[in-house]
């Protein structure tokens, strides 16, 4: 038996888990995407960046499973 369950393992729903788990609850995270591709769109946000001295490629390709 669970405390909570959070389905989605983007950025809101492991912030969820996290909050949860820290509060002593027993805490589920469901997550329908392969593991190549989970993370939602926090997966993403690598591809925002502050530039300081000079532009820098944009990566549109998936992570490796290292990488990630």
């Amino acid at each position: 038996m669970w405390d909570v369950i959070v389905i989605g393992g983007g950025n809101a729903g492991v912030c969820a888990a996290i909050a949860a788990a820290e509060r002593d609850c027993s805490v589920l995270v469901i997550e329908a995407a392969p593991a190549d591709m989970r993370g939602g769109n926090t997966r993403h946000t690598r591809n925002l960046r502050a530039m300081h001295d000079a532009p820098t490629d944009v990566l549109t390709d998936r992570y490796s499973f290292e990488e990630y």
